[in-house]
């Protein structure tokens, strides 16, 4: 289980890497040398945990030093001096590194490998840097939708009844063949707990991000994966954009099942 994430926030990739982190409510801290003429750290990164450096520090080695593991984020299929200095510099003190190319191809498969390298290796504390000469919404996208299939991936192997979620649903079998948004939430309405479906129904829309660490794992293990093309092309359908990422799949599905139990389940007053 990833306990903290530890970045500079230099760049845009590495600042919303912490944005992710603190939406699912992950710890984060860093050492930056991004800090203002007056040595404070700049207002978008302050909700971190964030702490400046001084001139002749290097706010990577100091990440190093706290990290249990690295994951570097390259652009180049050639490894660069400085990634080499810093694995070298991390190894000799225990730290793993795990480097992967920036493409928006196999987000998932990238996914899934670097979080069976996080179980394997035991991190907890889990350092991401990434720069990129392209200042554009691409990098940012890319780590926004790494980050989240990794941790919707290392939740599924969390104890239930561990995670921040007020709803804990039972960890369904692997046999579904539905195939289409209606028919899982068909299913998932005779199958969800009543006290879940009166929950959710009576969340406001904005509120349901607090259901995705469990539920959201839920549906896309019972329905999706490996990876239901059938349900992917009716998600399509629905969202009506191409290519959609774990995590669209599952919010789709909760948006709907919300629709659905708002009409059914919604406590009035009487």
């Amino acid at each position: 289980m990833i306990d903290l994430i530890i970045s500079s926030g230099t760049s845009g990739c590495e600042s919303e890497a912490l944005r992710i982190a603190k939406k699912y409510k992950i710890n984060t801290f860093g050492y930056t040398g991004l800090t203002l003429d007056n040595g404070k750290i700049p207002e978008h990164l302050k909700s971190y945990r964030l702490e400046g450096v001084g001139e002749k520090e290097n706010a990577d080695f100091k990440n190093i030093e706290i990290s249990d593991g690295v994951l570097w984020v390259s652009e180049n299929e050639i490894p660069s001096d400085e990634y080499l200095e810093l694995k070298d510099f991390g190894l000799k003190n225990g730290v793993k590194f795990f480097r992967i190319l920036k493409s928006e191809q196999e987000i998932y498969e990238k996914a899934e490998k670097i979080r069976d390298w996080i179980f394997e290796n035991g991190i907890t504390a889990l350092m991401v840097h990434c720069f990129s000469e392209n200042k554009g919404s691409g990098e940012k996208k890319f780590i926004s939708n790494l980050m989240e299939s990794l941790i919707y991936m290392v939740l599924m192997k969390t104890d239930p009844s561990s995670l921040a979620s007020p709803i804990h649903v039972k960890a369904p079998d692997m046999t579904s063949k539905s195939e289409s948004v209606k028919s899982v939430v068909e299913d998932l309405v005779k199958t969800i707990p009543l006290k879940d479906k009166v929950l959710i129904a009576n969340m406001m829309k904005e509120d349901l991000y607090d259901v995705f660490s469990s539920l959201g794992i839920s549906i896309l293990s019972k329905y999706y994966w490996p990876a239901n093309n059938h349900l992917k092309n009716d998600c399509i359908r629905v969202l009506g954009k191409k290519d959609p990422e774990d995590y669209d799949i599952a919010e789709v599905i909760i948006v709907k099942l919300w629709e659905s139990l708002k009409e059914t389940h919604t406590l009035r007053v009487v």
